[in-house]
């Protein structure tokens, strides 16, 4: 599958690629998905959206252009 955007992340440790998560009832959008994804891997990791892309990271840090995406944020 392609994505119409480029989806930067950083790499899981292996603890967190066999966590299973469930997007039953989740729309297909993009920021659902990725809220889901966030609140999946807790606190610690953070989405951004911006113009052009999307990013993944366990960090904390803003971003002056970008929309950022906490664990159990509320929408």
């Amino acid at each position: 599958m392609t994505l119409p955007f480029t989806f930067r992340y950083e790499l899981f440790p292996k603890s967190e690629i066999s966590r299973t998560i469930h997007l039953k009832g989740v729309p297909r959008k993009a920021r659902a998905l990725i809220r889901s994804l966030v609140n999946a891997l807790g606190p610690e990791w953070q989405s951004t959206i911006f113009r052009s892309h999307i990013i993944l990271y366990k960090e904390r840090r803003p971003y002056q252009y970008g929309e950022t995406i906490l664990a159990n944020a509320p929408e």
